[in-house]
């Protein structure tokens, strides 16, 4: 009897179905995906940090993360000067604000000559050039700063790190230098503060604001290799800004692959980009942005700057522009892109347009020029502060500070007789 009952149950569910509304559990519940939790908001703008500089640039190892890069300060301390600097990025793809930013990230900044950063002091008094304080010690070559690989952990979306070089103590006279890093427009006309001072904030800084867009003078210039057809790469190369100030005048580009670029380290690009190298070896920018030159109207056409320097004790001749090296190797692949400078000799007083040769591909009239921002007139009068130091730690490199920790302590002065320092000057390439 049993039998029957439980057959006839079966058949009845059967013929009714096992249907369940949308609102019933099933046998183990509802499965609910767990949502990822927010990153933290990125911490507040100091309104008290002081901007005499900035500008925005985009990653070109395949990242495409572009990032504000701002100087705050050049003052003098014991046996030393001082750059006070900062990185905020902006946008990553896939990522949104308080996010840590992908591994990998390559800032175009790294020199192992100079211990790792590529940022140099000009002068213009003087057309002196002042390098990084580097170690002594040949094992564990460092500069006196705060390493980009220790601060590239530390860095979150929309969230302001700074940063800080040492240099060798500038002469007495003088009263503003122009900061040149490797990828970047210089920032020109930076006040150097007295020992115990720091320039003050004129207007509370927005360095997590969005990048502007860029507005190209020029359409992108087509030119290929010569190499044979089987090597033969392709790309375009488009003049973004041009930019002057009373020291220097500088053009950004952008650089884009329009074919795979698998040999673009062991092999230079070559002209219009590339100028070709010197016979006797001093020079090391190989495959930098050497190759375009720049005139006013009624003048005879420029190259770009250069300067002295030494490695292995080997005089050198580096160029005042980018070098296409690691830092740019998202370019092996067709479509993408990388943002270059050419830094060349200031133009006449109130030269509005310039003409721009790219050898054996174009020649460009007429382009418009921007004034450079003067960072003299975008901080207020100096002001005494509290002194700090903070000591390089090999185990422990420090890796910057919050904006809110501004003024930041500077290098402890018993430290420094570790560290070479070294003065070059500009020069000629010819």
């Amino acid at each position: 009897m049993r039998t029957v009952a439980l057959m006839l149950a079966l058949a009845l569910l059967v013929l009714t179905g096992c249907t369940w509304s949308g609102s019933e559990p099933g046998l183990f519940g509802k499965h609910v995906r767990a949502e990822s939790p927010s990153p933290p908001a990125p911490e507040r703008a100091n309104p008290s940090l002081p901007v005499a500089g900035e500008t925005t640039w985009t990653s070109a190892e395949g990242q495409q993360v572009t990032i504000r890069f701002a100087v705050h300060a050049v003052r003098r301390a014991a046996d030393v000067t001082v750059l006070d600097w900062s990185i905020t990025p902006l946008s990553a793809p896939g990522r949104q604000q308080g996010d840590e930013l992908p591994t990998g990230l390559d800032l175009g900044l790294d020199r192992v000559d100079d211990g790792g950063i590529g940022i140099v002091l000009l002068d213009p008094g003087t057309q002196r050039v002042y390098r990084p304080l580097v170690s002594k010690a040949q094992r564990a070559r460092h500069c006196l700063c705060t390493p980009l690989w220790a601060v590239s952990r530390m860095l979150r979306l929309g969230e302001t790190r700074l940063l800080q070089v040492a240099f060798p103590p500038l002469p007495a006279r003088t009263r503003s230098v122009d900061v040149i890093a490797a990828t970047l427009p210089p920032f020109s006309h930076v006040l150097v503060s007295a020992a115990g001072q720091v320039p003050t904030a004129t207007y509370p800084a927005e360095l997590s604001r969005p990048a502007e867009p860029i507005r190209p003078l020029v359409a992108p210039q087509f030119f290929q290799t010569a190499e044979d057809e089987a090597s033969r790469r392709t790309a375009t190369l488009r003049v973004d800004l041009v930019l002057a100030s009373t020291t220097s005048t500088t053009v950004r580009w952008t650089l884009r692959s329009m074919s795979p670029q698998r040999a673009f380290l062991a092999r230079p690009l070559g002209p219009p980009l590339v100028a070709p190298a010197r016979s006797d070896g001093k020079e090391i920018s190989t495959n930098a942005a050497s190759g375009p030159t720049l005139a006013a109207a009624g003048r005879q056409p420029t190259g770009v700057r250069w300067m002295t320097g030494e490695i292995d004790g080997q005089p050198i001749l580096e160029c005042l522009c980018t070098n296409l090296d690691f830092w740019a190797i998202g370019l092996r692949e067709a479509g993408s892109a990388a943002q270059l400078v050419s830094v060349y000799p200031p133009l006449p007083r109130g030269t509005d347009q310039v003409d721009i040769a790219l050898p054996g591909v174009a020649n460009l009239i007429r382009l418009s020029v921007t004034p450079a921002p003067d960072g003299a007139t975008r901080v207020g009068p100096a002001t005494q502060v509290t002194k700090r130091t903070w000591r390089y730690d090999s185990g422990q490199p420090q890796p910057g500070w919050s904006s809110v920790d501004w003024p930041t302590p500077v290098p402890e002065s018993g430290q420094v007789s570790a560290y070479q320092r070294r003065v070059d000057r500009l020069a000629t390439h010819g």
